[in-house]
Order: structure tokens, then sequence, then C-alpha cells
């Protein structure tokens, strides 16, 4: 992952640089990353993943741009302030300032393989907000593209999606099945996608395949539904005799007892879709002096 943030260098180049600094258009309030608790901590070096724009076309160049990426424009070039060299503006010159700013770091990255018939890559174009604030001009609603070669052309949705349903969509589209806030109690864009929408996924904490327990084994898992579904039930198996259901709930963390030996585990859970059926099977041993 890299946040490539334009103006970066120029403003300090710190996660904690704050709005035009040292005469910059750098907004730092733009640049989400710079907010996570991570990210201010430097967690696994994780502070050094916000660059500097400049350090997109090297990446580009080398071939080296990372699986997810955030491209942060800065106030001359986000449509929020006029363009450099301009003190006042109309809207129209705010947007072409956009719209090269699109042209020039984004274009290049659609050529790509990712991003070209056959790939499965996604550039979302989004913005924070419209007109005056959060809930203040354009009906409270704000631009958002999806483009890919997975993306229906020309779809427009009609249904009111929020920040957290572009979350959800970009973690589905990574294959990341555990969602952060509100991200966990809403359904990705599926309508905008030519495929079905994301499998369903059994994901499996305890125990790990092949491990070695104690009985009662203690079982830790989680389901994640269809778009637009609930997980509605489970069933675990051992050695493909049922043990152990579950009603509606999203996690299960029963224990079970098993005879000594190696085992089949089957984790079985099922959606509200009433066909999609995900399942997930490990192997443990059981000790000899242990039942």
């Amino acid at each position: 992952m890299r946040s490539y943030a334009q103006s970066y260098a120029a403003a300090g180049g710190t996660p904690t640089t704050p709005d035009n600094h040292d005469g910059t258009s750098y907004y730092r309030r733009h640049n989400g990353a710079t907010w996570y608790s991570d990210i201010l901590d430097n967690t696994n070096g994780s502070a050094g993943k916000i660059v500097d724009l400049a350090k997109l076309t090297t990446d580009l160049n080398n071939g080296t741009l990372p699986r997810f990426m955030i491209i942060v424009p800065d106030g001359n070039h986000d449509a929020h302030d006029c363009p450099v060299g301009m003190s006042s503006c109309t809207t129209a010159q705010k947007l072409a300032a956009t719209d090269a700013f699109l042209r020039d770091n984004v274009g290049p990255i659609l050529e790509t393989p990712d991003v070209q018939p056959g790939g499965d890559g996604l550039a979302i174009v989004t913005f924070d907000e419209c007109g005056g604030g959060a809930n203040a001009g354009c009906g409270a609603s704000i631009y958002t593209a999806l483009i890919g070669p997975k993306v229906r052309p020309h779809s427009v949705s009609a249904t009111p999606y929020k920040h957290e349903n572009t979350l959800r969509t970009m973690l589905d589209a990574l294959g990341i099945r555990r969602y952060p806030g509100a991200a966990s109690a809403t359904s990705d864009m599926s309508d905008f996608f030519t495929t079905s929408g994301i499998k369903p996924a059994v994901v499996v904490s305890d125990p790990a395949n092949g491990s070695t327990m104690a009985s009662p084994v203690p079982i830790q898992a989680s389901a994640y539904a269809s778009p637009g579904h609930s997980i509605a039930g489970w069933w675990i198996y051992v050695d493909s005799v049922g043990v152990h259901h579950a009603g509606a709930v999203a996690s299960i963390h029963p224990k079970i007892s098993m005879h000594s030996g190696t085992h089949t585990i089957l984790i079985r859970a099922w959606d509200s879709s009433a066909t999609s059926v995900i399942k997930r099977s490990v192997s443990a041993s059981m000790p000899s002096n242990r039942q």
C-alpha cells in the first residue's frame, strides 16, 4: 500500500505536516492516511507508506506499483482552490485543473494490464464533500466513478451509497473479509460490476490447519455473506459427522470434544440467498493421552 500525496515533500513530508505548510497547497485533512494511529505511531514502518506524488511516476516506470494505492491531489488540483497562479477563478477552471490532474496521474495507471481488458483492477475517483460541506450543496451527494475491466460501462446506480460502501467494495476487491466500522454492516457496490458479486467466505481463526490440539477443541470462525445477504446458519462436521450447529450469527466459537487421532473438521455456513453455501475444512490431531 502507498498513499501518493501531491506537494507532500514540499510541505514537510511527515504524517503530521499541517495544511498549507511552507506556503504549499498541501492539505493534511484531505490525506486520510495521516489520521490513522498506526501511521502516527509508525507501526512496522507504516509512516513511510505516505510518499510524495513524484514517487508515483517512478513506481509506474519501474513496474513496482503497490496492490493498493491512494492518490491525493493538492488544493490547486482537487477542485478546492484555484489552479496554480490564479487568485480567483471559476468552477470550470477548477474542474479543468482536476481533469488535467486525473489525465496526467491516473491516466497512465489505466493503461496498465490490471486495468485493461482481461485484468481485474479497479480505480475509484471520489470526493470527500460537495459544495459548502458534508451535507450542503449537490443534494448532499458527491461524485464517485468506478473504472475497471469488470465495471459495467456507463452504468449509474440508483442505490444511495456512502463512503462505507466504497470501503467495503475496495476490501472485497482485495479479498479482505474483515470490515472495520460501518463497512461491516453494509454492502459492496456490486451493481456496478459485470460479475455476480463477491463470493461468500468462511474464515477459520482456530484451529490452524495441521495443528495438534487437546480436547475439547476451540473453534473460532467467521462467515461473510454474498452482497445484500446475511449469514443464515452453520454446521460443524468432524469426519463427516455433524457435531454442532448454530443460527443466523456472523461468527461462532464452540468447543468440540474429539477422541485421540487425526480428524478433518468441516465448517459450513450458508447465507440468506439460499443458494450460497460456504465451507472451510482443516485437519487437527488429538494427543493419544487426551480425550
